[in-house]
């Protein structure tokens, strides 16, 4: 039997952090901008629906990004 993953290389740990910092931050900034300015406008001019609703769906795909990123994928 060829034990073929022992040789490869590891690794580099800005290789595993930079990408997973850069989806956080980006998802995080996008979903801030979009609560400061455009859910108070749909709150105002419709209903506060809008704001509940996409707060459950940010919370249902902030976890699972957070099970895909920390999660071993076997």
């Amino acid at each position: 039997a060829v034990t073929w993953h022992t040789n490869m290389p590891k690794c580099e740990i800005s290789t595993k952090i930079i990408p997973a910092a850069s989806a956080w931050s980006l998802i995080i900034v996008c979903t801030g901008l979009y609560y400061v300015f455009v859910s108070k406008y749909l709150t105002e001019d419709y209903s506060y629906a809008f704001p509940i609703v996409q707060g459950v769906i940010t919370i249902f795909m902030m976890l699972n990004l957070c099970l895909s990123t920390f999660m071993d994928p076997g």
